[in-house]
């Protein structure tokens, strides 16, 4: 397992199965096995299940959402800007 995967899921997974099921996985991934698609794991499918569900019922708030839109917009044209401002003369 990559040492920064590694240190994530220690840091955010408390379920020794479900870290066991992930380390099991990244490792059968790095050695070639399961390109594809592989069986189901229960420990997983289960943990994923809940992330999404208890995910999904956080609300959003479209106006925290907007404003923190435009601030990336007004970002992004300040770099593009700054990136793409034809040369004063004598630079």
């Amino acid at each position: 397992m990559p040492i920064e995967f590694a240190k994530l899921v220690e840091a955010t997974i408390q379920q020794s199965t479900i870290r066991d099921a992930i380390g099991s996985r990244v490792t059968a991934k790095m050695a070639g096995a399961e390109l594809d698609r592989g069986p189901r794991i229960e420990a997983l499918s289960g943990f994923i299940e809940r992330e999404l569900a208890r995910l999904e019922a956080i609300p959003v708030s479209a106006q925290a959402s907007e404003s923190s839109i435009d601030v990336l917009y007004e970002l992004f044209r300040e770099v593009v800007n700054e990136v793409w401002a034809p040369a004063e003369p004598g630079d």
